[in-house]
């Protein structure tokens, strides 16, 4: 299972057989990754949405002008090879 690290800034994946999960990708670069998805060349892709850069301090919705000024908003591809 893959899953996101809002804390640290990257994917980490659960072994299906179980113990400790570990780290596929970590960056200071990216902020809140998510979105993750297979490809059809199996490598995992996955968004990083920067939401803490634009949401209020109550959570509430953007205005699409403070969407547009925290651009660009970036895609990854981690290699299976990697795993």
């Amino acid at each position: 299972m893959i899953i996101t690290d809002v804390e640290h800034g990257g994917l980490v994946s659960l072994p299906p057989q179980g113990g400790r999960a570990y780290t596929l990708a970590r960056s200071k670069d990216i902020l809140w990754a998510d979105g993750v998805a297979t490809g059809p060349d199996s490598a995992f892709y996955f968004t990083d949405s920067h939401i803490p850069a634009y949401l209020g301090q109550i959570a509430a919705a953007p205005e699409m002008s403070v969407l547009a000024a925290h651009r660009p908003y970036f895609a990854y591809r981690l290699k299976q090879s990697k795993l």
